[in-house]
């Protein structure tokens, strides 16, 4: 390993050690957490927010209201699911849905 200066230097130890063996971090599971349950209030939000300028009285503006809920659900819902689907994982450990170790999964963020 070399440093900025092209000299050799030591590589440096991990700073986040392994705790049982398998590469999973401890603790993984607390920003995917809490990624989801932001997205997840982050579109109640908007959705009340939408429903509260909701005037029956004009169709247009009820049309317009029910597309930007499609827009909200449409475009925040799918990052939602993947936090709630990565922080599931990670709370397993890395086993996959029937079971089986998912391998070095959540150090990598990728399957």
């Amino acid at each position: 390993m070399q440093d900025v200066f092209g000299m050799s230097c030591d590589p440096r130890p991990a700073r986040h050690p392994a705790t049982n063996g398998g590469g999973v971090r401890r603790f993984a599971y607390v920003a995917p957490t809490l990624a989801a349950t932001f997205f997840t209030a982050l579109i109640l939000h908007l959705l009340v927010e939408l429903g509260s300028r909701l005037d029956v009285g004009d169709p247009a503006g009820a049309v317009s209201v029910l597309l930007g809920a499609a827009a909200v659900l449409v475009t925040l819902l799918p990052f939602a699911v993947l936090f709630a689907l990565r922080a599931r994982r990670a709370w397993l450990g890395g086993m996959t849905a029937d079971g089986r170790p998912g391998g070095s999964a959540l150090v990598s963020g990728r399957r």
